[in-house]
């Protein structure tokens, strides 16, 4: 059977060349005062593992650099070809998709939407796909992005659900200086210090749990939601008043 070879990581090579300079230098700074002359011949081996190593490692960088915007760009392409292929509305109208009944996603995906025909037509903007699924080594499949599209009169409602949450908590005062100075000491019952009672100070947390949610019917009866994050509540209201509940 034959096995497919790995390729050699240059950068985990270079890393190894780099920490092992370091360690040797370390090494060699406690022997220098029992072998001299080797000592010199093994300074010069580490400085110059250490150097190649971080040559190669910054070439590794520029390269993954590279590799990445190429990626962005050959993606980017195949995305605007794509998306005029299939009849992309890239309007000024726009939202952002949170979740929806079919996929267990919690990522903010920015939707084009248009209507067109009667229907509400979603498609998925670049910058997602950019952002979270493009790297030095992939990019996305074109293939898999469809448009979401849903006859108006299929529309049961949309609506606003949720709200902002604002409540205390108490963290650690990081200050030292706060520390020693304001803290109160705390006595045992001889009156002997054993300790300083750690400071605390309130913080605001703020949960924005606001969002739209676009309920609509689907084909034999089945219900299903669409939550968007809550600013889509006005774009609905202004493309189909008569749908705000």
């Amino acid at each position: 059977m034959n096995r497919e070879k790995k390729p050699i990581d240059r950068g985990e090579i270079a890393s190894g060349m780099v920490l092992f300079g370091l360690a040797g230098f370390i090494f060699t700074v406690i022997l220098a005062s029992y072998i001299y002359t080797v000592s010199i011949a093994l300074f010069i081996i580490e400085i110059l593992s250490i150097v190649i190593g971080l040559i190669i490692l910054e070439i590794e960088k520029r390269n993954n650099q590279a590799a990445y915007f190429l990626n962005v760009n050959i993606f980017q392409k195949e995305y605007d070809e794509y998306a005029a292929k299939l009849g992309v509305v890239k309007s000024k109208i726009r939202v952002t998709l949170l979740k929806d009944d079919e996929h267990d996603f919690q990522m903010e995906i920015p939707q084009y939407l248009w209507v067109e025909k009667d229907c509400i037509n979603l498609f998925p903007m670049a910058q997602y796909y950019i952002k979270w699924h493009t790297s030095s080594v992939e990019r996305p499949n074109i293939s898999e992005l469809r448009i979401t599209s849903i006859p108006i009169k299929s529309i049961l409602h949309f609506k606003k659900a949720g709200r902002v949450y604002r409540h205390e908590i108490e963290v650690p005062e990081k200050s030292v200086v706060k520390h020693l100075f304001h803290g109160e000491v705390i006595l045992d019952a001889s009156g002997e210090v054993i300790g300083i009672e750690q400071l605390v100070k309130t913080k605001i947390i703020t949960e924005d749990k606001r969002r739209t949610e676009l309920v609509y019917k689907k084909s034999r009866g089945k219900i299903k939601t669409l939550i968007f994050r809550h600013d889509a509540y006005e774009t609905f209201k202004e493309l189909i008043p008569s749908k705000e509940r």
